[in-house]
């Protein structure tokens, strides 16, 4: 018989940041409530094992995987890889004793999600995204209830039961305080050494934690001789930061040009307008601070999903989608021309998509779901 309360969940999620921090949100906030947490997940070029681990007394257990690819040699790497994976996850479930398990997505989590079904605990889903990935479309199968940041996508379908919970955001975006404008510039210009002014607009800029090389390269060229008075903060990512900094040399407005920052929350604050790529988390912040935004949807995302989450924020009516391959320096100077002229004294009126509750949402409902009998299409409580 199952337990009718919630005390031991393990998530697993992949290990970019997109994946890992909305599962390592809802782990915090499972822990803070008195729960016992343990984060399975993927190897990353950025170790957020060693990063956040011990800082917030979170078990992280990495497991073994592999993408699918259809070339024989990769697919032999991907068996092997997953039944690696599988007889880790076995043993780590075996030792933790979980209530349940709560997949949120991509490869990573498919020896881990097996290994839950292939033990009978209780699986659930959550999905990032507006079109579903891969695993959590494999998952549906067998799953109790699917979660999902934002609504499915056309003609998207799912074998069980869905609910709109929204993707779980940091307590620090969350709990952030809602200080003057004038306060957030001081603050910036504190923090990064800047003479920012509350009297011109602030543009947002950034791609992934890598880079974006089309955000990287041809956005500053854009501001060669803009033919507005703006302030940038461009977020180049590891890959690019040098090459952009110098492409803003030529840039005729003040700027800042960083790798990368711990404090997104002060970043968002400061900004009027923001031009990024639209990976779920990024929609999700978006809509929290509800900001305008020039969205360019990475084109080699899985099912072309970051076009649909785009797709989804343009209700919000203070977003604009520029795909990729039309993102050229002009067309950057002149939508960002209108959008200043349309939002940076808020003419139009928008709308908040906003769901900051999520991860309390989703714990709610796993736990309101462990009392049900499992049911492959029915009885689900939402």
């Amino acid at each position: 018989m199952r337990k009718e309360k919630l005390t031991k969940l393990i998530i697993t999620c992949g290990g970019t940041g997109g994946h890992f921090f909305p599962g390592f949100t809802i782990a915090r906030t499972f822990k803070n409530n008195g729960g016992e947490i343990l984060l399975i997940t993927g190897g990353h070029k950025t170790n957020y094992k060693k990063l956040y681990s011990s800082k917030y007394n979170i078990e992280i257990k990495e497991i073994s995987s592999a993408r699918f690819y259809k070339s024989p040699v990769k697919i032999l790497t991907f068996i092997l890889m997953f039944i690696k994976g599988f007889i880790q996850s076995l043993f780590i479930y075996i030792k933790f004793k979980p209530d349940a398990v709560l997949a949120m997505g991509s490869y990573t989590s498919l020896p881990s999600g097996f290994a839950a079904l292939f033990l009978r605990i209780p699986l659930f889903l959550h999905d990032g995204n507006s079109r579903i990935g891969k695993a959590n479309r494999l998952f549906s199968k067998w799953a109790k209830l699917l979660m999902l940041s934002f609504p499915l996508a056309e003609n998207e379908k799912m074998k069980c039961k869905s609910v709109i919970t929204g993707m779980p955001l940091r307590p620090e975006i969350i709990n952030s305080k809602n200080m003057e404008k004038s306060e957030l510039i001081n603050k910036f210009n504190s923090s990064f050494n800047t003479k920012f002014s509350i009297d011109k607009p602030i543009i947002l800029i950034f791609g992934g934690s890598l880079g974006a090389k089309t955000i990287n390269t041809v956005i500053p060229k854009a501001f060669v001789n803009f033919p507005r008075d703006v302030q940038i903060i461009h977020l180049t990512g590891k890959n690019d930061f040098s090459e952009s900094k110098s492409l803003y040399k030529k840039a005729t407005c003040e700027n800042i040009v960083i790798e990368r920052s711990d404090n997104m929350t002060l970043l968002y604050s400061v900004a009027d307008i923001v031009i990024s790529r639209s990976g779920g988390s990024t929609i999700s912040e978006l809509s929290f601070f509800n900001k305008p935004a020039i969205l360019i949807p990475y084109p080699h995302a899985a099912e072309n999903h970051q076009y649909y989450n785009a797709l989804h924020y343009t209700k919000s009516r203070i977003a604009e989608i520029i795909e990729n391959n039309k993102c050229t320096e002009e067309k950057i100077s002149e939508t960002l021309i209108k959008f200043i002229e349309k939002f940076y004294n808020r003419k139009i009126e928008s709308i908040n998509l906003s769901m900051p509750n999520a991860a309390d949402k989703i714990i709610e409902i796993i736990s309101k779901n462990l009392a049900t009998k499992t049911q492959r299409h029915k009885g689900a409580e939402v």
